[in-house]
């Protein structure tokens, strides 16, 4: 006896940008100097206290953020003269790498040459 399956109906699930964001509520205690810091950035970005906390939030789920955010939080901390000779360095640093980078595809291809003319003697 065959069995006949009744063909699934399937529902599409609304997807997360058809449905309305649903807005919850949140208490927080934080220190004052926090606060005071935090309102002390929405009025200079021209925004609401709320806005730049959920703004803050949603930066420190970002992955791609994450080096931005460190990088400002060190330098913030670090002496004027300090940060410049960090930047000097990092740029010699780069140079370094490059050149070391552009020598060994030279070296490679110094390498190939010599192997390919081995090979057609």
């Amino acid at each position: 006896m065959a069995r006949t399956s009744k063909p699934k109906i399937r529902t599409p699930l609304p997807s997360r940008m058809s449905r309305k964001p649903r807005i919850v509520g949140l208490m927080l205690r934080l220190p004052e100097s926090l606060h005071r810091d935090l309102a002390h950035a929405a009025k200079v970005r021209g925004a609401s206290l709320n806005t730049e906390v959920i703004r803050r939030l949603f930066n420190s789920f970002s992955i791609v953020n994450q080096p931005q955010v460190i990088a400002d939080a060190l330098l913030k901390g670090l002496d004027d003269d300090v940060a410049e000779e960090v930047f000097k360095r990092m740029l010699r640093d780069r140079a370094t790498d490059e050149e070391a980078d552009r020598l060994r595809e030279e070296e490679q291809e110094r390498q190939d040459r010599t192997k390919n003319e081995g090979e057609s003697k």
